[in-house]
């Protein structure tokens, strides 16, 4: 069965012109929803672990505070992370000296399972091997896939 259906000039044009009038804005929402989206993503894979939901990156500093979407325009949004957490995404493997003051020797000295727990510096090695605890391409990934349905929402509200 066919159906035919007759759209007119004079039923588009009110919805063109309100198209036309909220669209930027809309848009300039839509991608700032995207990017808190994005800020949500990285900071769940901050708190649970990276990508291979290993452990919390808890001794990272201010990271989960400080990753945050901005809206730097009106169509432009951004999502801020410390030059520290992309280091931590993709630095190589290499060793770290433990020396008084710093987080890691202070993090050696209170991990679990950890040789330096409790124990004196003095007999232990003075290096520790780390290795770059990805963290960042899978919340991207999700971001990535859920814009479209994020950016939909907010369009249909000027359908409405």
């Amino acid at each position: 069965m066919v159906e035919v259906i007759k759209i007119t000039k004079n039923e588009i044009t009110p919805f063109i012109k309100n198209f036309e009038k909220y669209a930027p804005k809309v848009i300039g929402n839509g991608l700032f929803k995207i990017t808190q989206y994005g800020q949500t993503q990285l900071r769940r894979s901050i708190s649970y672990g990276g990508v291979k939901r290993e452990k919390p990156l808890r001794w990272t500093g201010n990271l989960w505070n400080r990753t945050r979407a901005r809206k730097l325009s009106k169509n432009r949004s951004v999502i801020f992370v410390p030059s520290y957490g992309v280091a931590l995404d993709s630095m190589t493997p290499h060793f770290v000296s433990l020396k008084r003051g710093r987080n890691i020797t202070r993090w050696a000295m209170q991990a679990p399972n950890s040789p330096w727990k409790g124990s004196k510096p003095r007999h232990l090695p003075r290096a520790i091997f780390v290795r770059a605890r990805p963290w960042i391409d899978r919340p991207l990934q999700l971001t990535d896939k859920n814009s479209i349905k994020i950016m939909n929402k907010e369009l249909n509200k000027v359908m409405k």
